[in-house]
């Protein structure tokens, strides 16, 4: 089996964030998101994973003074869950344009479902993770805090799917997986796309940190059985 040792996660700081350029596989009709998150107040905005130029509001994935809250297009589903302040937790929320309906998870559990006529329509708009360079000044939309293990998906993974790859991260290659990025580069200004799409991401102001997750990844043996490997990274 083959899985990285997670040794970096991204703080970010008002006006931080990573800019993605749009590209197809960006831009799916069911979409599944999935990060870690460990962030320092509920104050404000945290716009974690969003195509959103303050207009077009493709998907976004964010808390505010209320709770996670997800927009499909002109489309507002709020809840009243807070994330935890100071502690790695994982968000993670999926969509289907076609069945019209949404799940968000936090921390494997399903905490909210909503069903919408909604569609995630496509546009030029580029992919943003922890903020947004476009919106206008003064609207902090910068996660105050950490992310890490960013993941996005052109299919709708089921609740055994999130908490698996909530604990043992992609490799990159599967099925679906249009976009993953881990921030294990520790260094610089690029962030790296795990997949075969290379959609890589260009750092404004966020700064590594080594304090990160806990991975828990089942190993295959030569034999065919499963054992669990825990790597306590945690500091």
């Amino acid at each position: 089996s083959n899985f990285t040792i997670n040794q970096n996660a991204l703080n970010f700081t008002p006006n931080d964030n990573i800019i993605i350029p749009n590209a197809p596989e960006l831009n799916p009709t069911e979409i599944s998101i999935g990060f870690w998150t460990k962030v320092n107040s509920n104050s404000d905005y945290n716009q974690f994973v969003n195509k959103w130029d303050g207009s077009t509001h493709q998907y976004i994935i964010s808390s505010n003074t209320a709770g996670i809250y997800v927009d499909i297009g002109t489309n507002l589903f709020q809840t009243s869950i807070l994330p935890s302040l100071n502690v790695w937790e994982h968000i993670a929320f999926t969509y289907s344009s076609i069945s019209g309906l949404g799940n968000i998870y936090l921390n494997g559990l399903l905490v909210h479902s909503f069903t919408s006529s909604a569609q995630i329509i496509s546009s030029s708009v580029p992919l943003h993770i922890g903020g947004n360079s476009i919106v206008l000044p003064g609207y902090n939309s910068s996660v105050d805090g950490m992310m890490d293990e960013v993941q996005i998906w052109d299919s709708i993974l089921s609740i055994n799917e999130i908490q698996e790859y909530m604990l043992c991260s992609p490799t990159g290659d599967e099925n679906h997986l249009v976009g993953f990025w881990n921030f294990e580069e520790g260094s610089g200004i690029t962030v790296t796309d795990q997949t075969i799409y290379a959609n890589n991401g260009l750092i404004t102001g966020a700064t590594y940190n080594n304090s990160t997750t806990t991975q828990s990844c089942n190993l295959t043996t030569l034999n065919g059985c499963d054992s669990i490997a825990v790597l306590n990274l945690t500091i």
